[in-house]
């Protein structure tokens, strides 16, 4: 009788759980998108990375491009002809977001200079939540169905024993 409740109860704590920070299965994402450079500046690209918040300037103008903080001064500062990656907070939302819809979380905008003119890279940020896997579905019900059958089966043989 007890090494039936002690199969129960190791049962149910060695079903395998999804993975989760905050609340958000590790499969989660953000995906940073770069909208547009305003005003356009030719020979300038800003491109958002694979990382939320991590931007790169490909800076083909002839002369530096500079990223300026909220205070106005230089963050990152781009010589003519090079690329540059840096992580802006101001490109990601503050906690990460939760819940089964995909949906945009955040609208930033990042000024810089380039070449002397004042531009702003303009995007956004979309959450897009984790995938449902049938596989894990299926696992999560045949473990409900096993241990549903053993607390039959416990409660059988305990009123048979009565």
């Amino acid at each position: 009788m007890r090494t039936r409740s002690f199969l129960i109860a190791f049962l149910a704590l060695a079903l395998p759980q999804p993975a989760a920070a905050h609340g958000i299965s590790s499969s989660a994402r953000l995906e940073t998108t770069v909208d547009a450079v305003e005003p356009v500046v030719a020979g300038l690209r800003v491109e958002a990375t694979r990382e939320a918040g991590r931007l790169r300037v490909v800076n083909g103008t002839a002369g530096p491009v500079e990223v300026l903080g909220a205070g106005g001064g230089t963050v990152l500062r781009v010589p003519a002809g090079a690329t540059r990656t840096w992580h802006d907070r101001r490109a990601e939302p503050a906690r990460m977001p939760s819940g089964g819809k995909r949906r945009r979380v955040l609208d930033w905008r990042i000024p810089l200079r380039a070449d002397g003119r004042e531009a702003t890279v303009r995007g956004h940020v979309v959450y897009v939540p984790p995938r449902r896997s049938p596989l894990k579905l299926a696992a999560a019900l045949g473990g409900a169905a096993l241990l549903l059958v053993l607390a039959a089966s416990a409660f059988w043989t305990r009123r048979g024993e009565s």
